[in-house]
């Protein structure tokens, strides 16, 4: 009997032993190879052997290999059904459990759809200048006379404004480029925070806009009684003088004139290339008109002899600023929740923004 010889059955150990050696030394090769190559199947497949010959070293990786290649699976199906966000998401998990060069290529396809918002992020973080918003910082304002604005704070304000609205537009316009037809499970949570964005947006251009039309509204009163005098003094100079006179005659007015709204001329440059300084286009326009107003009022082109027969369209032109609409503090929401907060409060994108500054270094390659 074969169970009564001991040789025997020593041979058949050692057969088995060796067969066992010989498939242990064809495994680990093979998982050295697909290490290599990082190849999820081959890893799975030579993982599963090992770990069936020596469970207490392999086991523990098979089960992550498993685990990335289920991943892997799962982000093949979503992509299939033309979902990125989710086929994202699977690929991003795979390749925490374990790299594979199958998962990075998935992740490659789907994470960059989802990129520009990583971009949006990193502009806002860049120059986005928290501001608590209210509008007692801009009570205040309104209730100075503006010749005693201090000038360095109110430049500051315009400037951090003007660096917040460039930083805003750049970050919404960044985000509406993301195509979410291929995001649906996502879209929702990027609507939100682009509504967000808007609304932050339009509180940084009312408040910014209503400063500026502030400065306007008061200088074109004190214009608008300018003018009024200079019409007079000319009509009645003009009655004494020809032309050349006149102009003459017209000088120590027009002086004291300038003088008197020299101090609010400043003001109205400063406010420019403050709010200017990083958003120029926006307000360029509005200054160049009313530095037309302004040379119209205090340096004509054609002298002051017929000065008075103009007087009430440059009074007209500067109603439009005088109107006491343009003093009303605007309706801004007292809203605590800047894009920042709604940043990092809104789960989904926070997680998501996390996996993909994770996973930046993939999207480089």
């Amino acid at each position: 009997m074969i169970k009564d010889n001991p040789i025997i059955i020593i041979l058949c150990f050692l057969f088995l032993l060796g067969c066992s050696s010989d498939e242990y030394k064809q495994a680990e090769q093979a998982y050295l190879q697909a290490k290599s190559t990082h190849n999820i199947t081959q890893l799975v497949t030579s993982l599963t052997i090992l770990a069936r010959l020596d469970p207490e070293e392999y086991s523990s990786i098979l089960f992550k290999a498993q685990e990335a290649k289920s991943k892997l699976i799962e982000s093949q199906q979503y992509i299939e059904q033309n979902n990125y966000y989710l086929a994202y998401l699977s690929s991003h998990e795979s390749l925490q459990k374990m790299y594979s060069m199958e998962s990075k290529k998935i992740l490659i396809k789907s994470g960059t759809v989802l990129l520009p918002l990583l971009k949006a992020k990193n502009i806002l973080d860049k120059t986005y200048q928290d501001h608590p918003l209210v509008l007692a910082s801009l009570t205040r304002y309104k209730e100075s006379p503006i010749l005693d604005w201090n000038l360095l704070e109110l430049n500051a304000l315009l400037n951090k404004f003007s660096v917040n609205i460039i930083s805003l537009e750049k970050s919404t316009n960044t985000i509406k480029a993301i195509d979410t037809s291929s995001l649906p499970s996502l879209s929702s949570e990027l609507l939100s925070i682009e509504l967000q964005i808007n609304r932050d947006l339009q509180r940084f251009k009312l408040a910014q806009n209503y400063l500026i039309d502030l400065a306007l509204h008061r200088n074109s009163k004190l214009l608008i009684d300018m003018n009024d005098k200079l019409s007079a003094e000319s009509f009645t100079i003009s009655q004494m003088f020809n032309r050349d006179k006149a102009n003459i005659a017209m000088v120590p007015f027009i002086n004291r004139s300038k003088n008197k709204y020299a101090p609010s001329k400043n003001i109205i440059e400063n406010m420019f290339y403050a709010s200017s300084s990083k958003d120029k286009h926006r307000h360029i326009e509005w200054f160049k008109k009313w530095k037309v107003l302004e040379k119209d009022i205090l340096e004509p082109l054609d002298g002051f002899y017929d000065y008075s027969l103009n007087v009430k369209l440059r009074n007209k032109k500067l109603m439009t600023y005088a109107i006491e609409e343009k003093a009303q503090l605007p309706k801004i929401p007292n809203n605590h929740l800047t894009i920042m907060t709604a940043f990092q409060e809104n789960k989904v994108i926070r997680e998501l923004i996390k996996n993909l500054k994770t996973d930046s270094r993939f999207f480089s390659t």
